[in-house]
């Protein structure tokens, strides 16, 4: 009986030993994982692009690389691009983390999971493409990638996590899709360059936290794409209500204009910079409270409430308005 025992542990051993074997191909660093499969592994130096195969020879082996492993490749800023094949289902924790070389990366639609600060710091990165086998963009993710200005979020994700894009300064426009039900805080701080942001949730998605999904970023000048007859509902959310709030289409945004009024806090009447058309005064549920059909500069809001209001409106010359006001 001892004998057989010893036999299975010497056995056992063996078998981890064998999947724990590292070896090098092509450049990139592999380590066993199973009989048939392997990850890519920890670099200590790495220049240029890195192309992995979806399949490796090791002796008489041949092996489908299936992950890139925590750590693969952090801190190789000579690291340019990366071509991860559609073999691959799992980006490991810091796999890509402070790559400041790195300026483009596909992720195949293979991938269904990504590493916290998976590509965190990676300053270079311009742009990445989500695919949509990806459910949850986890924490960090790419926090700091200061270069990225666009990011295709796809219909599939439902949860976009603690500092996800946090520090992305150069982003200037984000589409958030109506499968996202959760945004922790933090998820876009200090994303100062924002300029739009689209939802598509016909009631607005809560996002009050004790750590601000937007903090840092002045969101009364950004401007937030709402579904068609939600404006009320935007109007009165917490958080989104401070938001340029807007549902025009793509070519109607283009005639978006910011007119200056004053005084802002009023008690009686606002005057804007140039003439008005029509004016329409929501309160924070979403009420419509005033409405002015005539052409004028000039708005009597006397009778109006104490509090904050949204403004929408359109100029002589065809051009839509929103704005915030407040009644002192």
């Amino acid at each position: 009986m001892k004998t057989k025992f010893t036999i299975f542990l010497v056995a056992l051993f063996c078998s981890v030993v064998s999947f724990a074997q590292t070896f090098t191909s092509g450049g990139i660093n592999y380590t066993v994982t199973s009989p048939t499969t392997v990850k890519v592994s920890t670099h200590t130096s790495f220049t240029g692009a890195a192309v992995i195969p979806a399949t490796v020879m090791n002796g008489a082996t041949n092996y489908s690389v299936t992950s890139i492993g925590d750590n693969a490749f952090q801190y190789r800023a000579g690291l340019t691009s990366v071509s991860i094949p559609n073999s691959v289902t799992s980006i490991g924790l810091f796999a890509f983390g402070d790559c400041t070389g790195l300026t483009s990366v596909t992720i195949p639609s293979s991938v269904t999971s990504i590493g916290l600060f998976a590509f965190n710091y990676c300053t270079g990165l311009t742009s990445v493409s989500i695919p949509n086998s990806v459910t949850v963009i986890d924490q960090f993710v790419f926090a700091g990638c200061s270069s990225l200005t666009s990011i295709t979020i796809p219909n599939t994700i439902t949860t976009i996590g603690y500092g996800a894009f946090s520090n992305c300064s150069g982003l200037t426009t984000i589409n958030i899709p109506n499968s996202v039900t959760f945004i922790d805080g933090s998820a876009f701080q200090n994303c100062t360059g924002l300029t739009s942001v689209t939802v598509n949730w016909a009631t607005p998605l809560d996002i009050t936290n004790i750590f601000p999904v937007f903090s840092g970023v002045m969101v009364s000048e950004v401007i937030l794409r709402v579904p068609s007859g939600t404006i009320p509902l935007y109007a009165a959310a917490p958080v989104w209500q401070n938001f340029l709030i807007t549902s025009l289409g793509t070519e109607e945004l283009k005639k978006e204009l910011k007119i200056k009024f004053s005084p802002n806090p009023v008690t009686s009447s606002i005057t804007f910079s140039q003439a008005i058309s029509s004016l329409e005064i929501y309160d924070i549920s979403g009420k419509k409270m005033k409405f002015f059909g005539n052409t004028s500069t000039t708005f009597n809001v006397e009778t109006l409430e104490k509090g904050m209001y949204l403004l929408k409106g359109k100029t002589a010359d065809g051009k839509n308005i929103t704005e915030k006001m407040i009644k002192k």
